[in-house]
Parts: C-alpha cells; sequence; structure tokens
C-alpha cells in the first residue's frame, strides 16, 4: 500500500480515493481574506513544483512566469514564509508549516485527492481495510479541527463541516 496525491492509472494498481485535501493560498503579506485564483500576482508567483499539485493548480490558471520553482510543498512554504512569493499548497503542509495568518482559501474552492494505492491482484487483508477506515476517519476529523482552528468564525471555512 502507498499513499499519493497523484492517481495512477496502471491495470495491476488500483487506486482508492481517501480523502479530497482542500488546497489553499499561502502568502506573508496577504491579509483580505479568501482570494480568487486569476488575482494572484504572477510576479510573485512560487511554483510548487510536484506534478499532482501542478496539475491541478494548471486546471485553473496558468502560470506563464514564476519567481521560484520548487521541488517540494516545504520549499514552497519556506520561501512564502521568508516574503519571497506566494503559492499554492494543500492544507496539511500550510498548517503543519506556516502561521494561520499567511493561509486563505481560494474562490471558487479547489481541493486534490490523496488515494491509497494497492495491488489489484491481491485484496486487502481484515486488517489493512480497518487501517484504511481509520486513515479516512482520522484525515476528515483532521480537516475539521484544521479548519476550526485556522477559521473559527467559519467566514472563511475550507473544510466541510458536515
Amino acid at each position: 500500500m502507498a499513499l499519493t496525491l497523484q492517481p495512477v492509472q496502471q491495470g495491476e494498481i488500483l487506486t482508492t480515493l481517501i480523502a479530497e485535501v482542500p488546497l489553499v493560498y499561502i502568502d506573508r503579506h496577504y491579509r483580505q481574506g479568501a482570494v480568487e485564483i486569476d488575482q494572484i500576482d504572477q510576479q510573485r508567483w512560487i511554483s510548487p513544483g510536484p506534478h499532482s499539485l501542478s496539475a491541478a493548480i494548471a486546471t485553473r490558471r496558468y502560470f506563464s512566469t514564476t519567481r521560484l520553482n520548487v521541488q517540494t510543498y516545504y520549499m514552497a512554504t519556506e520561501f512564502v514564509k521568508r516574503g519571497m512569493g506566494c503559492s499554492i499548497t494543500d492544507i496539511f503542509s500550510a498548517q503543519h508549516n506556516l502561521a494561520p495568518e499567511m493561509i486563505h482559501p481560494i474562490t471558487p474552492p479547489m481541493a486534490i485527492n490523496l488515494c491509497l494505492l494497492r495491488r489489484a491482484d491481491v485484496s486487502l487483508s481484515p486488517m489493512a481495510q480497518k487501517f484504511v477506515d481509520f486513515l479516512c476517519q482520522r484525515l476528515r476529523q483532521q480537516l475539521k479541527e484544521i479548519n476550526l482552528r485556522l477559521y473559527p468564525d467559519h467566514k472563511k471555512s475550507i473544510a466541510p463541516l458536515g
């Protein structure tokens, strides 16, 4: 088994959606609530690098120039933390690495699929299935907790509250 943000389409591998992880705009200097993806300053854009995240962003907007290209979400958050630009990342990476005031919802909302990969020729054992169920439940709970911590008034909510 493996977790990935990029679903695999191969006959010998099964992909199971575990969670839809919200994407957020990250910027040290922005303080105005939700940001429309078309309003992001291209001159300050830090490309987050990984194919799956870049592909998700490209469905909404193409950035023809970038201030920086990085190879990991972590590097993007570190450059944002130092005020060197802005980017988009998943909510888990953002809340782990940045102060809440640097994390903003995107309008319209965007998400990336967190998927479980496993061999198609081997079924999950009952214990493995319980682990997958636990993982799904825990991720949903974490999304609610992050949402409440970052946006206690629900005005800038990024995660389903139900």
